[in-house]
């Protein structure tokens, strides 16, 4: 089954996300702000509802949801949300672009055909 650029995009993206929250979890853990039990926990929650997520928006309620209990992951929450937000309108306006090209390639060969 071949994947396409979306689902790859997908996959890096929840990949990304994973490592960021690890790398979190990790930080909080030796600056000893978070306790083993705690940091366990949010493992455990990560590693069994990763494989579960399948789209952008599964990714940011799931990160939503670990925020809220785990408030160090507010802002990788915002600012992840904001980036998928970003990239979502940079792919509807590329789509627009395609679109407005193909009007006047459509155009262009009409003239020429008239000519």
């Amino acid at each position: 089954m071949a994947h396409t650029q979306l689902d790859h995009d997908f996959l890096s993206s929840k990949h990304s996300l994973i490592h960021k929250i690890t790398g979190e979890l990790l930080d909080e853990l030796q600056a000893g702000k978070l306790s083993q039990s705690a940091g366990q926990q949010l493992a455990i929650e990560v590693l069994e509802g990763k494989d579960g997520l399948r789209s952008n928006e599964e990714l940011i309620t799931f990160l939503k949801k670990i925020s809220s209990e785990y408030p160090f992951l507010r802002k990788l929450h915002k600012d992840f949300q904001s980036s998928i937000l970003q990239s979502n309108t940079a792919k509807e306006l590329k789509k627009e672009d395609i679109a407005k090209l193909e009007q006047i390639q459509d155009q262009l060969v009409k003239l020429s055909g008239s000519a």
